[in-house]
């Protein structure tokens, strides 16, 4: 049943098989490399050297525990795989299990569950170890399976349980670095591939168990229920929508924590600077929305402003996505200070400071929004800015050459006290700064309205 239902699924693909999905993969893939190799270039050829360095087990540990959340968060955004059976096929008896199966075979062949270990094929034949893309591999492969889980669920109380089982996933591969039996290369990685399969066990035990009835209009419900219960989640929607913000957020928040961990794994720089470029990373996500204000909401507020409307929660809301945000970058460089060499304090000042001082500026950025055109396909168009909106971008870089002149200039342990204060301060004004910016708002009201 198994090979019958393989060989449907191969003349579907092949019946509506499109290359634009294919040239966009190999596109990104390509200048992602290109950008690497440039990077090391530049380098010079001590990080040619570093990339050489270490053992297999050791480097393969790191894939394996440094990879799992990053290559998560990139397939919950990107990978939407089609859980449901057709028409024809539920007109046959075919077993729940087989169909879970089916699943789980297609998404091995997946362009997203691909993407990631093939990122790595160059550094594994740099390096003669062919260990290090097959455990790639392997988490992808984990990863792909959780989100398959998730599109299977129906309802947050059957997401969840994906969710709390990633933790699970780390703290073994994390027992499993340690290597406590003190395995060679080759034994280590095939205790490894090993443990994924017993952790993909119990993925597939759950999504098979998942009931999956694909009622349009119960779904429509259920997901008009969940966005009216969260506003943030509505707005990140609604702005995900604009290509121009899109694309500029999505090149952000990939090649930004990409430098950071070439910068930290180099060891080529010095260590404030590495610090401050890694706060940019960390702020990244925040930034590419940030930099609008509220120009893109400008194009809504004229029916609103018809009726009595608070601007307040509005920043509120914003405040809070950007926090959110920016939480989901921490956990993305957080292998940065666990496994390259830097101090655990050196996150949580920079995610403080981040929190407390970042996220205020880009709050404040909205008193020099405009209405910014939504239709406008052109990621490098000033429609939406002008030069006081530029100059008041660039305070955000201000505070991040400041957060790497403190951590530089003053001795440890002051420069931590001076930024984490910085960043406490911050966080204990920000209700009193986002009442006066929603005033300064509400007076400068009709100026929204305004376009270029």
């Amino acid at each position: 049943m198994i090979r019958r239902l393989l060989h449907m699924w191969l003349i579907q693909k092949r019946r509506n098989f499109e290359w634009r999905p294919v040239i966009i993969a190999a596109y990104f893939y390509f200048l992602t490399l290109l950008c690497a190799w440039i990077a090391l270039e530049v380098s010079g050829q001590k990080a040619w050297q570093l990339l050489r360095q270490g053992n297999d087990t050791t480097v393969v540990s790191m894939i394996a525990l440094g990879f799992l959340i990053p290559d998560f968060l990139m397939k919950l955004f990107l990978m939407h795989p089609d859980t449901d059976m057709s028409d024809f096929v539920k007109t046959r008896p075919i077993p729940s299990r087989h169909w879970t199966w089916l699943l789980y075979i297609t998404i091995a062949a997946d362009l997203t569950t691909l993407f990631s270990p093939l990122l790595l094929l160059p550094l594994a034949i740099y390096r003669g170890s062919l260990t290090l893309f097959v455990v790639a591999f392997a988490i992808s492969y984990l990863n792909a399976t959780l989100i398959l889980a998730f599109h299977k669920a129906r309802g947050w109380e059957y997401k969840l349980p994906v969710f709390i089982y990633i933790p699970f996933c780390m703290v073994c591969l994390l027992f499993h670095t340690i290597n406590p039996f003190a395995l060679s290369t080759v034994p280590h990685a095939l205790v490894t591939l090993l443990l994924i399969g017993l952790l993909i066990a119990p993925i597939f035990y759950y999504t098979d168990r998942l009931e999956n009835y694909p009622d349009e209009r119960k779904n429509s419900s259920s997901r008009t229920k969940t966005i009216q219960r969260s506003g943030i989640w509505a707005d990140f929607l609604r702005l995900m929508r604009i290509k121009r913000l899109r694309v500029s957020f999505l090149i952000l928040i990939i090649i930004l924590p990409l430098n950071a961990y070439n910068y930290s794994y180099s060891n080529l720089y010095g260590e404030s600077f590495v610090m401050a470029w890694n706060l940019f990373a960390l702020t990244a996500a925040a930034m590419g929305i940030g930099q609008w204000g509220i120009g893109i909401e400008a194009n809504y507020l004229h029916g609103l402003l018809t009726k009595p409307f608070d601007i307040l929660p509005l920043l509120r809301r914003k405040y809070t996505m950007y926090t959110l945000l920016t939480l989901a970058s921490s956990l993305i460089l957080l292998p940065i200070y666990i496994w390259m060499n830097h101090k655990f304090i050196d996150w949580v000042v920079s995610l403080v400071f981040a929190l407390g001082v970042i996220h205020l500026i880009l709050i404040a950025l909205t008193l020099t929004s405009k209405r910014a055109d939504l239709f406008g396909a052109s990621v490098f168009s000033n429609q939406g800015f002008d030069m006081k909106a530029y100059i008041a971008t660039m305070s955000v870089f201000v505070a991040i050459i400041l957060y790497g002149a403190v951590h530089y200039l003053l001795p440890q342990p002051w420069n931590y006290i001076v930024l984490t204060g910085l960043g406490a301060a911050g966080l204990l004004m920000r209700n009193k700064a986002l009442h006066i910016i929603a005033d300064k708002l509400f007076q400068q009201r009709y100026r929204l309205l305004e376009t270029d």
